[in-house]
C-alpha cells in the first residue's frame, strides 16, 4: 500500500489477450468502465493496445487510494476481473501516485513514455498559468504580509503549494487533455 491514503493514485493493469478474445475483452473493459465512473473519486481510464504482443494495458485513476480501493474491492470490479481473467493471462498490476503518474508509462508495462520534448511542453502548459495566476501574486502578498520571514522560506512554501497543485490537480487534467498528442496509440474507453 502507499504511505499516504490521501494522495491521488493510479493503477496500471496489463494483460495478455489473445487476438481471438480481444473483442470480448474490450466489451468487458467497456462495461467495467461504465461501472467505475459511478464510484466516488473516479478521474479517468486510459487504454493502450500493443498490437505486437497482444497486451492490453488499462490505467485507472482515482483521487485517493481509499476511493481506488473501494472500486477494486467492489462486487462489479471483481466480477469483471474474474471474467477478464478467463480470457487473458500474464496479468501485471502497478500502483502509482503523485508525480509518478505525470508521464510514467515504463517499458515494462509495454507503453512508451512521450518524448521528453513533449513532456516539457505539457508541463509548461500546466505550470505557466499556475505560476502567472497563483504563485507570483501569492508570493508578493506573502512578502508584504510577512516581511520578517526570509524570502527563501516563502519561496519554499510557494513551491510546495505549486508542486502539490501541479501533481494532484493540474497535470492529471493536462495529460488527459493532451493524451491524443502525448500517447497517440491510446484508445478512449468509449472507443472500445
Amino acid at each position: 500500500m502507499l504511505d499516504n491514503p490521501k494522495t491521488g493514485v493510479t493503477i496500471v493493469i496489463r494483460r495478455l489477450v489473445k487476438h481471438k478474445h480481444q473483442k470480448e475483452y474490450k466489451e468487458l473493459l467497456s462495461k467495467s468502465y461504465l461501472e467505475s465512473i459511478k464510484f466516488v473519486g473516479f478521474l479517468g481510464l486510459d487504454v493502450f493496445n500493443d498490437q505486437k504482443t497482444e497486451h492490453i494495458t488499462f490505467v485507472y485513476r482515482f483521487d485517493t487510494e481509499e476511493n481506488l480501493n473501494n472500486w477494486l474491492e467492489s462486487e462489479a470490479a471483481n466480477l469483471y476481473a474474474k471474467k477478464m481473467n478467463k480470457i487473458s493471462s500474464d496479468t501485471e498490476l502497478e500502483k502509482l501516485s503523485g508525480l509518478e503518474y505525470w508521464f510514467n508509462y515504463n517499458s515494462d508495462s509495454g507503453l512508451q513514455p512521450p518524448r521528453k520534448s513533449k513532456m516539457i511542453i505539457a508541463t509548461v502548459i500546466g505550470d505557466y498559468p499556475l505560476q502567472l495566476l497563483v504563485t507570483s501574486p501569492l508570493l508578493g502578498y506573502l512578502e508584504e504580509r510577512f516581511p520578517e520571514v526570509q524570502y527563501f522560506v516563502l519561496l519554499m512554501c510557494i513551491s510546495l503549494l505549486s508542486i502539490s497543485t501541479l501533481t494532484y490537480i493540474v497535470m492529471p487534467k493536462v495529460t488527459k487533455l493532451l493524451q491524443f498528442w502525448l500517447y497517440p496509440n491510446t484508445t478512449k474507453p468509449d472507443e472500445l
